[in-house]
């Protein structure tokens, strides 16, 4: 006797049904009963019809394992899941205990119930993780039961999930048809998704609207967004929101909007408390000042202030963000061989993939060129403007890419 007609059967008794009680009108009797003793598999079909006349779920009869079980498990998973910051040594090993123990559980779980399909997920982007490679069949099948079972927060965090694996590549377009297709694949259940996954949407999508430099569809999205965060007074991602909005004005040199969003940042900021919002409003304020005030003198005060006070907090993370904008005032006040020791050591951060944040990131290779420059090291010149100039080149126009040519033709002409 199969163990599949071995549970069917005591769970058949133990609701004191008969088999013909069960069979109703979904399945002959004698199929049932050749399904309890292990003479004939049923289809999917007569699983799900066998399971819904018993009042269990189908993963109950399949693998034994109750709701409350998985319930259970995905609970202690979740709690160590949300240990893990993706930047510490340690979280390796974290990684490698989640998939331990999902791994068994794999060939078990099906797409019917919340909890399996989260386990299945969790597996999935954990072996992600560790090894860079995504079951893309699989976690397309994540996505199925999600739509299946109306979770549809968990469905666009599937998509954010593909979408940032894009963007990372710097594949901008990819990740935008992703999330496109993601908006297309919720909005008729739009009233099922709750406004903190709506606002990551509306979000993300002025992030990429933004880095294909389409300012229609960016002030669509935005205005979206804003409106929810509004009327349902929600500051969720309204830092972000700000931070965008303020980056993109410096990077047209809007004095008058490079002020008003800088304000907004900075009241959140003082709102909110938070130690990671404080370095990235610190952060904006310091390019400000260097970019719009042209106040450069103040950019080597509020770094040292900065990094004095609140290093200790953030970890050194944008550190490399600062220093670009410590060199670039150097480089403005004449000090070539400060803005030059300064900057020599700094690479492209992996956190950067953004076009605006990444031609930020470049302009201080263009600096430490004319820096170069100036001291009669052309050689240094010369290799450092051509690496800022192709790492552009696919780039929106913007102040810091008009820098960066006026840097090459200074240089190679």
């Amino acid at each position: 006797m199969s163990e599949l007609g071995i549970r069917i059967k005591k769970i058949r008794k133990e609701k004191n049904l008969t088999l013909q009680q069960l069979a109703g009108n979904g399945i002959s009797k004698g199929m049932l009963s050749l399904i309890e003793n292990g003479k004939a598999q049923p289809s999917m079909e007569s699983l799900h019809y066998i399971a819904e006349q018993l009042g269990v779920e189908v993963s109950s009869l399949i693998n034994g394992r109750s709701i409350e079980d998985y319930r259970t498990i995905l609970a202690e998973i979740e709690a160590d899941s949300k240990e893990i910051h993706w930047t510490e040594e340690n979280d390796e090993e974290v990684i490698r205990s989640i998939l331990a123990r999902t791994e068994h559980l794999q060939a078990k779980l099906t797409f019917d119930t919340y909890e399996e399909i989260r386990l299945k997920e969790i597996h999935l982007l954990m072996n992600y993780y560790q090894s860079k490679e995504l079951d893309d069949t699989s976690f397309h099948e994540v996505m199925d039961g999600y739509e299946r079972i109306h979770v549809y927060n968990r469905l666009l965090r599937c998509y954010h999930f593909l979408g940032e694996i894009s963007f990372s590549q710097q594949d901008y377009h990819k990740a935008l048809q992703l999330m496109k297709e993601a908006e297309q694949r919720v909005q008729p259940h739009w009233y099922l998704v709750n406004q903190l996954s709506q606002l990551d949407l509306y979000y993300v999508l002025t992030v990429l609207y933004a880095a294909i430099n389409d300012q229609k569809n960016t002030e669509h999205y935005l205005k979206q967004a804003l409106a929810i965060a509004k009327n349902e007074k929600i500051f969720y991602r309204l830092d972000d929101f700000y931070r965008l909005l303020l980056i993109q004005a410096i990077s047209k040199l809007d004095k008058e909007k490079s002020m008003f969003y800088l304000h907004k940042l900075k009241l959140l900021d003082e709102f909110s408390e938070d130690p990671l919002m404080h370095t990235y409003a610190a952060y904006c304020e310091i390019h400000y000042v260097n970019n719009i005030e042209q106040d450069y003198e103040s950019v080597h005060s509020l770094n040292q202030a900065f990094f004095e006070e609140d290093e200790a907090e953030f970890g050194g993370f944008m550190r490399e963000l600062f220093m670009c904008e410590e060199a670039y005032a150097y480089y403005m006040q004449e000090d070539f061989e400060s803005a030059i020791a300064i900057s020599k050591d700094l690479t492209i951060p992996l956190y950067l993939n953004h076009p605006i944040d990444l031609s930020i990131f470049y302009r201080v290779f263009a600096v430490r060129a004319l820096c170069y420059q100036s001291l009669n090291n052309i050689e240094a010149a010369k290799r450092d403007i051509l690496y800022a100039k192709d790492g552009v080149k696919e780039y929106p126009q913007n102040v810091y890419t008009d820098f960066i040519q006026d840097a090459y033709v200074k240089i190679i002409n």
